[in-house]
Formats: structure tokens, sequence, C-alpha cells
């Protein structure tokens, strides 16, 4: 029988691209740590869970588990774990809707990543703020957010983290009209890509922006790279965006077969 720690590392592996396959893994992890009266591993395997069932879109399930590992002794022991935990429930809700129980859990967050002084996901943090205050039409406290991930990133030296803010930031300068800023962030973000998910949103925002021009086949090229990013690490909601901007250029091109 496997150990614990090695079914929860497979699973993780494979939770972005394989997310059904990892929760069955993380489940059998689970009912081994229960059997094991294992507190540590338990807490671990609902985490995961909790994870898995957010890449899901089950945000309830997702928000139910990780209040259970956080209700564990384990979890309110593990400082680093409890910021974690807390950022995910905060996403949770900001996928529903529900902002105000949102940003209660972010400021919960921010608060526990700093006292702990956990810099990667204090990053994310700021990172889902700034969403949530896109989402509110309040782009320029969002901007403020993404450049407080950008100086946690440029301090840490960390690729991905620094590709997520720049792209961030220049999400923010294209809500707030200036294309020009936002395509110099989000060219610089594709520079290094090494984190899938920023990478595609640079690319969704750039397509636009080529369609905006007139420059069909680039936005179509781009599009086209943005939906295989997406379809290969299941960022549904962002591979739909891709194939409706593919849509409005095979119509402007004339290809209306095509843009069905």
């Amino acid at each position: 029988m496997k150990k614990i720690s090695t079914l929860i590392e497979e699973g993780t592996r494979i939770r972005q691209s394989l997310p059904s396959k990892a929760l069955d893994i993380f489940t059998r992890a689970l009912n081994e740590a229960e059997t094991e009266s294992n507190e540590e591993f338990r807490t671990k395997s609902l985490f995961n869970i909790a994870i898995t069932y957010l890449i899901l879109g089950n945000y309830n399930k997702s928000i139910s588990y990780f209040q259970e590992a956080l209700d564990t002794s384990y979890g309110q022991s593990d400082p680093e774990l409890q910021a974690e935990i807390l950022r995910g429930i905060a996403g949770n809700n900001g996928r529903k809707y529900n902002y105000r129980e949102a940003l209660k859990y972010f400021y919960l967050a921010e608060e526990a990543s700093i006292k702990c002084w956990h810099m990667e996901n204090l990053h994310l943090v700021y990172q889902g703020m700034a969403s949530l205050y896109t989402k509110i039409n309040l782009n320029e406290k969002a901007l403020s957010y993404t450049l407080k991930s950008l100086e946690i990133a440029e301090q840490s030296r960390d690729i991905g983290a620094l590709q997520t803010s720049l792209m961030s930031i220049g999400a923010c300068y294209y809500k707030l009209g200036n294309t020009e800023e936002a395509r110099k962030y989000f060219e610089e973000s594709l520079a290094n890509p090494t984190q899938p998910f920023a990478e595609s949103n640079a690319l969704h925002f750039l397509s636009i922006m080529k369609y905006d021009e007139g420059s069909f086949d680039e936005a179509d090229e781009m599009a086209n790279r943005q939906i295989e990013i997406c379809e290969k690490n299941n960022y549904y909601d962002f591979a739909a965006l891709g194939y409706r901007l593919k849509g409005k250029t095979m119509f402007r091109k004339g290809k209306f077969e095509a843009a069905l």
C-alpha cells in the first residue's frame, strides 16, 4: 500500500490537468489518514480535495473541505497552511459572486500571511484581491494590489510570480483604458512564460487588442494559443473566451461557416 505522502504527491502532480483522477487519489489519501488517525495527512488531504473541487468548479464543496481542513487541530497549528486555506475560501466566494465574504477572507489571509511571513501566499492574496476589485470596477484599487504583488515577485525573484503580476498589471491598465501601457506589460509577461494561466490571460487581452486594431489573423493566432493552453489546463472560462474571439475574427473575415 502506498504511503499517504506519496498519494498526495501523485495527486498534486496531476491535479490541474486531470482533476477527477486527482480527486480519487486525494480521497484515498484521506481514507488512509483517517484509518491511521494521522491528523496532519488528514488535514493535507482535505486541503487538496478542496483545491481540486475548486478546479472542477464545485465551489460549495471546495469551501466545505477548506473549512473542514481549517477546523482541524493541525490546520489551527500550521500558520502557513491556515493562510493558504483562508485564501482558498476567499477565492471560492469570489467565484460565487459573494464579494463581501470574499473580501473578508482575503483580508484574513493577508493578515495571516504577513504574520507568518508567507510571501508566496501573500503574492497570491494580492492577485486575488486585484481580480476581485476588477470585477466590481474598482480598477485603480485593483492596480494598487497588482503593484504590491509585483513588489513581492521582484523581491522573491520568482519568475512565475513575476509573470503573473505583470499580466495582472496589464489587465488593470487595459481596464483603465491605457492600452499602450497594458500592451507593454502583457508582452513583458509573455517574455518568460512559465505560468500557463498568466500566459493564457495575456494572450486573451492581446488578441482582443489585435482584433480591435483590425489585425484579425494575429488575433486568431493568439486566440488559438490561448485555447490550446486553456484546454490543456482545464481553464474552461478562458477557453470559451478564446473561441468567442475566434468566431468574431472568422465573421469579420467573411468566413461565416467557420464563425459558427
